[in-house]
C-alpha cells in the first residue's frame, strides 16, 4: 500500500477490520479521518483495510489499529523490521553497521521477534511448569500407593486366586480378575474429577480471548491415559499372582 520512499504518503493510513467496525464504515476507502494529536486536528485519508492480525497477547481480543507510513505528522517511527533467515549472529552485525552508518550518536536497539512474544505469555510458562512438576509428582506418588495396594489386596486373596487358578481358571483370566477391581476403582476416580477439571480447565481459558473448546475427547484421552498407567503399575504383582503355583497359596494356613 505504501511506496518504499512515500513522501506524498504522509498523511494516508491503513485501518485493520476491527477499526472499521468501530468507526462504522462501510466503503472505507477514500474516507477522510480527523485525528487529534496534541490538540491539533490532522487530516488524514483511508488508503486500504488489512485483515485482523494478532499484535498483542491472546489474552486480548483484536483492537482497532490504525496504519502510517514511517512519515507521518503524528508519530515518527524510527523502526525497521528484517526478516532472518540464517545466521542471527551475522544478520545483527550487518544491521549494526547499517545502523552505525546513519546514526553516530544512538546505540541499535532490537528486538527479535520470537522472544518479544514469548514474553507475553511468561505467566503461562512458569505456570506450565510448576503444574507439569506437581501433576508428575503426584503420578508418582499415586502409582507407589497404588503398587502397594495392589500388593496388599493380591496377598489378602491368594488363597482365593489359588483355589480359582485349582479349579481351571487360566492365568489370564486371573489377571482380569485383578486388573478388573483397580479398573473399577479409576473409573469412580475419573467421574468424579472430570467435573472439577472441566471447572479448573475452563477458568483459565476464559483469560484467553482466543481460545481452544473443550470436548468429552480431551477428557476421554486423559482417562485412557491414567487407565493404562494404573494397569502397568499393577501388572506386575498381577501377572506374578495369576503365574504362580496355587499350592503354595494354599499351603498357607
Amino acid at each position: 500500500y505504501f511506496p518504499a520512499n512515500g513522501l506524498a504518503d504522509s498523511t494516508t493510513v491503513l485501518l485493520n477490520e476491527s477499526a472499521v467496525k468501530v468507526l462504522g464504515l462501510t466503503d472505507p476507502v477514500g474516507e477522510q479521518l480527523r485525528i487529534l494529536n496534541d490538540g491539533k486536528v490532522i487530516d488524514m485519508k483511508v488508503i486500504g483495510v488489512v485483515r485482523d492480525f494478532n499484535f498483542q497477547s491472546l489474552h486480548e481480543k483484536i483492537a482497532p489499529i490504525v496504519i502510517g507510513t514511517w512519515n507521518n505528522p503524528i508519530q515518527s517511527i524510527d523502526y525497521f523490521s528484517l526478516k532472518v533467515s540464517g545466521n542471527m549472529e551475522a544478520a545483527l552485525k550487518g544491521a549494526t553497521g547499517v545502523h552505525n552508518m546513519f546514526d553516530h550518536y544512538t546505540p541499535i536497539e532490537y528486538h527479535i521477534l520470537d522472544q518479544q512474544l514469548a514474553l507475553f505469555y511468561e505467566a503461562e510458562k512458569r505456570a506450565g511448569m510448576i503444574f507439569g512438576m506437581g501433576g508428575g509428582l503426584s503420578i508418582f506418588v499415586a502409582c507407589l500407593g497404588l503398587f502397594g495396594l495392589a500388593t496388599y489386596n493380591i496377598e489378602k486373596r491368594a488363597k482365593e486366586l489359588g483355589i480359582r487358578k485349582v479349579l481351571g481358571a487360566s492365568s489370564g483370566n486371573l489377571f482380569l480378575l485383578l486388573s478388573s477391581s483397580f479398573s473399577k476403582q479409576v473409573g469412580i476416580a475419573f467421574v468424579i474429577a472430570s467435573p472439577v477439571a472441566y471447572y479448573v480447565m475452563a477458568k483459565w481459558l476464559n483469560g484467553f480471548e482466543y481460545k481452544i473448546s473443550l470436548n468429552v475427547g480431551i477428557f476421554l484421552l486423559a482417562g485412557a491415559i491414567a487407565l493404562l498407567i494404573a494397569l502397568l503399575t499393577v501388572s506386575y504383582r498381577s501377572i506374578k499372582a495369576a503365574n504362580s503355583n496355587p499350592l503354595m497359596a494354599l499351603k498357607q494356613e
